[in-house]
Parts: structure tokens; C-alpha cells; sequence
């Protein structure tokens, strides 16, 4: 379902007047955009609890949600994207484009370290907006930065904004309707409306309906997983 079709009325803001009686003065576009990104973080939360460790990907995002930066020699903090949600996985890459996971370790054990703690790295820790690394990175002869740290990470959902139109949300079509039922429901309890109730309970056996698609979709999906492609971000 579109976000906004004024031509045929099929888009979301159209059926939560339908749904209300409203319109775009008795129930502004900002209003209802800002309810309607209310109810996306919530689809959002629904996915991520039944899906354990979120797997899921809002589909307007066109990169792969993976970040690299290069190490620097004897740097141990490396700055990270305020904007991500959660780390994964963090990887350190040598020279030759091998792979090796670091362990996420406890912070007490990453800053215990001096700068005579050199090497390379097994493990790391996440304080504030920085990956900290076990050991200062040695010199040696290494080909910096051609060795980096590539990390895996969740982001959020992409958000409408007031102005569009034909931009859908990045999750499956059949439960797009939990956006309008919620951002009406939003409207009705502010207002009163006796519509509360009703949209309330129609949410509910939504919400159960996505729970039960996600949890189910990660067996098929660990059955038939591929690697399609590879994208990289530096979030240095």
C-alpha cells in the first residue's frame, strides 16, 4: 500500500480517513505521517521479537547493512554510526581479504589495556558510539589500511515523510493495513471516539499475524539462504 493516492484513494492516509470520517484538516497530513511512523517502529519491534536476532531488512534501504573502515596502526577506538540500531558481528580483514569474527568481550577486559597491548585483534567491546578493540594494532609491516574491520549491524526503519506519495513501507504487503489501523487508533483515542475499541482489537489479531509470519519465515529462510552480492559502507 502506497503511503499517499489522492487519484484513487488506495494509499494509507486515504483509508484512515475512510476509516475515521476525517480529513486533511480535521486530521493533518503532519499529524497522520507522525502516527503512521509511530505504528512503522512498531511493526518494526513486532518483527524484531519474532524474528530473535532481526534479521529482517526494511526493503527501502538499498545497501546491505555491513560497514567497513580501515585500521589504523596502534588505533584502538573506532568511531561508529549513531543511526544503527545494534552490532552483530565484527570481523577483522587482513592483508589477503581473510575473514576472522572478534569476540565481543566484557568492557572491564578492553579497558584494562595500555598501548603496550599490541597485536592483532580477537575481540572487541561497544562503549558509547566507538568499537574498541583488545589490543593496539601493531605496525609491523602490515598493509595499512588495506586490513580493516567490517561490521555487521541492524538499522532502523526508513520513515515517511510528509511529501511522499508513492513510497511503500519496507515490510510484507499483507500486513501494510496495521499502519493505518494504528495511526487511526492514535486519532480515536485522542479525540474519543468510540471507533477506539474496534481498531484496537483489529490491531491485535494484526500484531499476531505478523508475530506469527516472521517467526515462521526465519526457518524457510535458514533453508534456503544465498549469498547474493556484497555492499560496503564506511561508517568511519
Amino acid at each position: 500500500m502506497v503511503f499517499s493516492d489522492t487519484s484513487t484513494n488506495q494509499g494509507i492516509l486515504q483509508e484512515i480517513d475512510f476509516l475515521l470520517g476525517t480529513n486533511s484538516t480535521t486530521y493533518t497530513t503532519n499529524d497522520k505521517t507522525r502516527n503512521v511512523n509511530r505504528a512503522l517502529e512498531m511493526v518494526a519491534s513486532i518483527i524484531q521479537s519474532a524474528d530473535g536476532k532481526w534479521d529482517w531488512e526494511d526493503s527501502n534501504n538499498t545497501d546491505l547493512p555491513i560497514g567497513t573502515t580501515g585500521i589504523v596502526s596502534a588505533q584502538q577506538d573506532y568511531s561508529i554510526d549513531t543511526t544503527f540500531l545494534k552490532i552483530k558481528q565484527v570481523f577483522y580483514v587482513d592483508e589477503n581479504g581473510q575473514k576472522q569474527e572478534l569476540r565481543l568481550a566484557d568492557k572491564d577486559e578492553i579497558l584494562e589495556l595500555d598501548s603496550t597491548d599490541t597485536g592483532i585483534p580477537t575481540a572487541y567491546t561497544i562503549i558509547g558510539n566507538s568499537v574498541l578493540l583488545d589490543v593496539f594494532p601493531i605496525k609491523g609491516t602490515l598493509a595499512y589500511p588495506s586490513i580493516k574491520l567490517q561490521v555487521y549491524f541492524s538499522r532502523n526503519v526508513s520513515y515517511f515523510t510528509v511529501s511522499d506519495t508513492t513510497k511503500i513501507a519496507g515490510f510484507n504487503p499483507q500486513f501494510h493495513r496495521y499502519l493505518s489501523l494504528s495511526a487511526s487508533y492514535d486519532y480515536a483515542i485522542a479525540k474519543g471516539k468510540e471507533i477506539a475499541q474496534s481498531l484496537r482489537n483489529e490491531m491485535a489479531i494484526m500484531e499476531k499475524k505478523i508475530t506469527a509470519f516472521y517467526s515462521g519465515r526465519r526457518q524457510v529462510e535458514n533453508r534456503n539462504m544465498k549469498v547474493v552480492g556484497l555492499n560496503t559502507n564506511n561508517y568511519k
